[in-house]
């Protein structure tokens, strides 16, 4: 047996396999440091000119067994919220992106999110039978095509998508969910629905949520189309006519139906002016006929953008509608010219009227203070 001979040399039992690791500390009168450098030393140091790189296994074993004791024993320093450290207060530098912080959020999606308040804004409403997106426009060069600075997408015949954060983010998405339809297609011989292409769409985001090797989508897209909606527990009373549906997916991976909303930056203002308006304007749709309500609905897109934009121009904002006639419509930046004037000119006929409203009431408010010193004691 080698390590038996090895063993018995009289030269070589100083390196045979010590017994503890406090028994070195004691015989040597070192540090972990020190003990393993001293073992090393004395090893190399015993061997002969001719004699490297063959170091007695009883020797090889002593020195890897005190190595891994010394690792093993050795206290890990851990850059976690919590710490001994204030500097690492909060900050979790050994764990994964994806999880849990002290309280309870996971930032990596917070911070995907952020993002997309960060886009450019986009506005959707739906009516009875027809829906309209108005989606902010960069300014772009004098030479270069604005046709070619779509921010709409049309994934299916009667579906279409548009995104608000990362431009490069939608892109693969929207290639995704195109092939994810045409394959429902060729399996089922129908189209999809517009919940089934938002559900697919939030899917794919929550697996690169979940994911520690990737991050999170820096984009929010909104699918909208038209549904032929059947009776179910949910849809009491379905239409006869296709209806139009709008989901918007998050990075989180869920998905929510509105019926108008606005995502991107300053959406929350666009939110509150949706909120306020929307149920007067759905009361003058009833009754209108598919041209009026179409018109009727681009005009409160655009009244919703200028909450948030300087709109003087149709260049600055792209606008498209959907009905079932006529499918989807992206209208020539001289429609939206034509639009933006008209509401330039309403605005301009209200701003008119409030200030002639203000100055009636004002002289009414006087007159009767004149009233009243005249006839102190009048009832």
């Amino acid at each position: 047996d080698r390590c038996a001979a090895v063993s018995s040399d009289p030269a070589l039992r100083s390196f045979e396999r010590p017994r503890s690791l406090q028994q070195w500390k004691g015989d040597k009168g070192e540090s972990e440091q020190g003990c393993r450098m001293g073992t090393f030393s004395a090893l190399t140091g015993s061997m002969g000119p001719g004699s490297y790189g063959h170091i007695p296994l009883a020797a090889q074993c002593g020195f890897c067994a005190m190595a891994k004791r010394s690792w093993e024993t050795a206290p890990v320093k851990r850059l976690r919220g919590g710490s001994a450290d204030p500097f690492f207060e909060g900050y979790d530098g050994l764990s994964r992106s994806k999880d849990f912080g002290n309280d309870g959020h996971i930032y990596q999606i917070e911070y995907a999110m952020q993002a997309v308040k960060r886009g450019l804004t986009v506005v959707a409403v739906k009516g009875d039978k027809c829906l309209a997106i108005a989606v902010e426009r960069r300014p772009v060069a004098k030479l270069q095509i604005p046709e070619s600075m779509r921010k709409i997408y049309q994934v299916d015949a009667h579906i279409v998508a548009t995104a608000a954060g990362f431009a490069v983010d939608a892109a693969p998405i929207v290639d995704r969910a195109r092939v994810e339809a045409l394959t429902f297609r060729l399996n089922y011989e129908d189209c999809p629905s517009i919940e089934y292409i938002a559900r697919y769409i939030a899917d794919v985001m929550l697996q690169c949520a979940l994911d520690n090797e990737k991050r999170p989508y820096g984009c929010s897209l909104l699918v909208t189309g038209l549904d032929l909606m059947t009776g179910s527990l949910v849809v009491k009373d379905p239409k006869p006519y296709p209806v139009p549906r709008m989901f918007v997916c998050d990075p989180s991976g869920t998905y929510k139906e509105w019926k108008a909303v606005a995502i991107g930056r300053n959406s929350d203002t666009v939110h509150e002016y949706l909120r306020t308006h929307y149920d007067d304007y759905r009361q003058q749709l009833e009754g209108k006929d598919i041209q009026t309500e179409e018109r009727m609905l681009c005009e409160f897109a655009l009244g919703a953008m200028t909450q948030v934009l300087n709109i003087q121009n149709g260049t600055n904002v792209e606008l498209a509608t959907m009905t079932a006639e006529r499918g989807v419509r992206m209208l020539l930046d001289d429609e939206v010219q034509v639009m933006v004037d008209n509401l330039m000119q309403q605005n301009e006929e209200f701003r008119n009227h409030s200030s002639d409203l203000e100055a009636t009431t004002r002289k009414t408010k006087q007159l009767e203070i004149l009233n009243a010193e005249k006839h102190p004691h009048a009832d």
